[in-house]
């Protein structure tokens, strides 16, 4: 599960599900959360393209452990 600020910064990458906002335990502020279903099946790069993300330069640890805790 996800916030809605983490989502708009994966959207396109993953596929995810609204699960609207669910009352939490603990939180006071009203979220609304996604639960994220599987990689997308589009390209990073295309993905980057269309909402203009900045690339991730120098960042190829950081790259490679997000890529092995997904598949994980």
């Amino acid at each position: 599960m996800v916030s809605a600020t983490t989502y708009h910064l994966i959207e396109g990458l993953f596929a995810c599900e609204d699960r609207g906002r669910p009352e939490l335990k603990g939180v006071t502020t009203s979220l609304t959360l996604y639960r994220v279903e599987k990689a997308s099946e589009a390209q990073r790069f295309e993905v980057v393209v269309r909402r203009g993300l900045t690339p991730l330069i120098g960042r190829d640890p950081e790259f490679g452990l997000l890529q092995e805790r997904w598949a994980a």
